[in-house]
């Protein structure tokens, strides 16, 4: 008997706990909070859904068995507020949030940006709000345009290392809006002939960039401004992921640039040095010629990666000793996106040290007039030392570096 009565009571509890439950709508307060957890990642959770249960609004509820009736709950399907990135904390959860704002350019300028920013969400805004865009429009009958790119936001935001929102020069007059609406705007380029500087300057992270400039040098301005939002350990995880770095290493991508062309030249120069003395037929342009190319590749990548380019020597001299190379590098790692040494290494020695002191190597570029690599000696065995590892990328010096430099350039950011 006592048993019967101890099941009817258990029973009781379970049906009260349940219907309990249904009345106070607790599975879908559970579920919103989760959704909430998930959506805004918050370093402090407990805190986080203390603040939550603090009447404050929770993103809306999709689920299918809620009948839940009108309440707070429901309210919160406007599309709230992205938390602000607290200005203590240099590698927020919150990822950044960029805008470009260009009547030209802006296409290539975005193309080139999510080939070097990984993870980078594009959202252009005109084709995501369905803004037909003509000299007539007035944008101020679009506001539903901050919704849907915020809602877009939101729903990418778990997977995505940034955002990138491309608009119309005329969105610059809405700067206050999408800053209220997103909660937050990290940085601003706005590409124009005459840029019109404004008071929203001091608010906001402007960057004005002349978009009659070439290609090059717009890029290179964007990526000057953009580098310190995108933490390079978040770009290059494989390689901090496969090796610990002391004080005075890098993880900063690195690239070698060699000719070994000329280095096999100059072996063949030096055997038929005596014949060529004798006739007065020593060609002085050749090595100025060769140093020039390989000079301008250089000269034309770290401009583009705004990468320090690192002139360690030529083909008479080295110009820098290894410690003076080491400091450089070392001195230079918060102030570019990566490192581009010309005519080094010369042999596996300096490339085991170099990598064992400063860091690992990204790519081998070498110049020469045929792939084929049969030496096993000097700069050879390094060479081969990278395409065993698929690093080494092979350029033609018959041809002119306008000719190879696009082809190159993306096989090198295949890698870093």
């Amino acid at each position: 008997m006592n048993k019967m009565a101890t099941n009817v009571l258990e029973d009781h509890s379970k049906q009260h706990t349940t219907d309990y439950l249904q009345k106070k709508h607790i599975n879908e307060l559970f579920e919103a909070m989760m959704t909430a957890l998930m959506v805004y990642k918050p370093d402090d959770h407990i805190s986080f859904l203390r603040k939550c249960l603090d009447k404050k609004s929770l993103p809306p509820i999709h689920s299918s068995s809620s009948n839940m009736p009108l309440s707070d709950l429901q309210m919160s399907s406007k599309v709230s507020v992205l938390p602000p990135i607290e200005s203590t904390k240099t590698n927020s959860v919150q990822v950044p949030i960029i805008f470009i704002l260009s009547l030209s350019n802006s296409l290539t300028l975005c193309s080139k940006l999510l080939e070097r920013y990984h993870g980078l969400e594009y959202l252009p805004i005109n084709d995501m709000a369905n803004v037909d865009k003509g000299e007539s429009t007035d944008l101020a009958q679009h506001d539903y345009r901050f919704d849907c790119i915020l809602r877009t936001i939101n729903r990418r935001r778990a997977q995505a290392n940034g955002f990138l929102i491309l608009g119309e020069l005329d969105e610059q007059n809405y700067l206050e809006q999408w800053q209220d609406k997103l909660g937050r705007i990290d940085s601003i380029m706005i590409l124009s002939e005459n840029p019109s500087r404004q008071m929203s300057d001091e608010q906001f992270n402007i960057t004005y960039i002349d978009s009659r400039s070439n290609m090059s040098n717009i890029f290179s301005s964007a990526i000057h401004s953009l580098d310190r939002l995108f933490p390079q350990d978040a770009f290059f995880s494989r390689r901090s992921e496969t090796m610990l770095f002391d004080s005075t290493q890098t993880n900063l991508p690195i690239l070698f640039c060699i000719d070994n062309h000329r280095m096999q030249k100059q072996e063949n120069d030096n055997e038929n040095s005596g014949l060529d003395e004798e006739f007065d037929l020593v060609n002085d342009n050749t090595e100025e010629n060769n140093n020039s190319f390989i000079y301008t590749l250089c000269q034309c990548l770290s401009e583009q990666l705004n990468f320090k380019h690192i002139h360690y020597g030529d083909f008479q001299k080295t110009l820098l000793t290894f410690e003076e190379l080491k400091a450089e590098v070392v001195e230079s790692i918060s102030t570019c996106s990566g490192f581009i040494i010309d005519h080094f290494p010369d042999s596996c020695a300096d490339l085991d040290r170099f990598q064992l002191e400063i860091g690992p190597c990204s790519v081998l570029v070498y110049i020469g007039d045929h792939r084929a690599i049969t030496e096993e000696d000097g700069v050879n065995t390094v060479i081969k030392r990278f395409q065993e590892k698929r690093k080494a990328l092979y350029v033609d010096c018959r041809k002119e570096v306008d000719e190879i430099y696009e082809d190159l350039k993306s096989e090198i950011l295949k890698h870093i």
